[in-house]
């Protein structure tokens, strides 16, 4: 069971590159690494050079299905240490893929290591900051238990399978769906599925489009121009989105998911996490 110490109650790490991704610096073992936040990512997930580099144990493999809907060989380790900021994590499930050679294209000048998702964020209070780029930590024993300042609403958030953040939203005034919080999938302000698309009337435009880059690979499909998003009280207007090809999940948690709200969605906006009270504000910078 993972367990978190603290040197004090705040963290605030800085992005590292000039991508449209949250890319912080961390420490596995002692060897200091690169991750990519994504808020679609349960497990801590490291390639496996750097897992080899840090002396993590391996163990079983299995094939597990990632948030665009591509699937991956995975093997699992067990990671005594991880550290970001001043808060230190112990014994972690690590899902250990090859990753470098996936991102080379992506972030040619920055080797990214690993991903930490929700395994990670949910033991804290935690802020992506993507107008000011940067990650902020709090202990949820420090937090004052609400995410606003007072003049930000706050909104429910759900958890499925314990690493998809799920959250309302509306592509119309009348049409609301739930829609997975994907801060890993890049290139795209969403990817939504042929049969969410239908049912808002979403038509598919022209040419390919690919997005993400993840545990499962990069995340493809025709390129589709929403209207109108609105989430959390936040709208945003004529959003260059993915019709996605296959998407697994709009079915898996027993309702129906119509898509992934990427990175673009949020560029510029402060997303607040509380994930002991289960509520995000999402507020332009």
């Amino acid at each position: 069971l993972c367990q978190v110490d603290e040197v004090d109650g705040a963290a605030e790490l800085r992005w590292l590159a000039e991508i449209p991704l949250p890319l912080v610096q961390g420490e596995i073992n002692g060897v200091t690494v690169n991750l990519l936040l994504d808020t679609a990512a349960g497990d801590l997930v490291l390639d496996e050079s750097v897992a080899v580099a840090a002396k993590i144990p391996h163990g079983g493999s299995e094939q597990r299905y990632f948030a665009g809907g591509q699937s991956a060989p995975v093997t699992y380790g067990h990671l005594e240490r991880l550290q970001l900021g001043s808060f230190v994590f112990h014994d972690l499930l690590t899902q250990i893929i090859p990753l470098q050679g996936r991102f080379a294209a992506y972030a040619p000048l920055t080797p990214i290591h690993g991903i930490v998702g929700l395994s990670v964020l949910s033991r804290l209070h935690t802020v992506v900051d993507f107008k000011q780029r940067s990650l902020r930590l709090r202990s949820a024993a420090d937090f004052s238990g609400s995410t606003s300042d007072g003049a930000t609403q706050e909104y429910p958030f759900w958890l499925a399978d314990g690493q998809f953040i799920l959250v309302g939203a509306h592509t119309s005034d009348t049409a609301s769906s739930m829609w997975i919080v994907d801060t890993g999938l890049g290139g795209a302000a969403l990817a939504v599925s042929a049969a969410a698309a239908r049912e808002v009337g979403l038509s598919p435009g022209e040419g390919r489009l690919d997005a993400g880059l993840g545990g499962g690979g990069a995340v493809s499909g025709t390129r589709v121009v929403v209207p109108k998003l609105k989430m959390a009280g936040f709208e945003r207007r004529n959003l260059d989105g993915l019709l996605l090809d296959n998407f697994p999940l709009q079915r898996r948690f027993g309702f129906s998911t119509a898509g992934l709200l990427g990175s673009e969605f949020f560029a510029g906006t402060v997303l607040s996490l509380d994930f002991t009270a289960m509520k995000l504000t999402l507020r332009a910078a």
